[in-house]
């Protein structure tokens, strides 16, 4: 429809080189500009497994909070919605045979725009 979408596709600092701290403030950088915009969609990435709340905190849903681990150093990767809803669990998923294509398994989720 007529609706506009604005989509953050993000990959935040490793853990070798910058804290949690610092993460932070680089999703909160995407956030800030995500502020002006009803509809968001922010995947990626995140190197840490306690930047999901920071996202949560502004309102965002966070379909792919639970799943199995996408790199060996747990659940990194993850999907973010704001101005959207997922139909339930069956709604997210992880893709666990890559064939090699990475290090990281991949995340999806259906997104129903409210």
């Amino acid at each position: 429809g007529s609706r506009l979408v604005r989509v953050y596709s993000t990959h935040l600092g490793t853990m070798g080189d910058v804290a949690p701290r610092a993460r932070r403030e680089q999703l909160g950088a995407i956030l800030a500009d995500a502020e002006a915009y009803p509809y968001v969609i922010i995947g990626g990435d995140m190197n840490d497994v306690g930047v999901g709340q920071t996202v949560r905190d502004k309102g965002y849903v966070w379909p792919t909070q639970r799943g199995p681990a996408t790199t060996r150093l747990g659940r990194l990767d993850h999907i973010f919605f704001k101005g959207f809803t997922t139909p339930d669990s069956s709604g997210t998923g992880t893709v666990e045979n890559v064939a090699g294509a990475s290090d990281h398994l991949p995340v999806w989720a259906v997104a129903i725009l409210r």
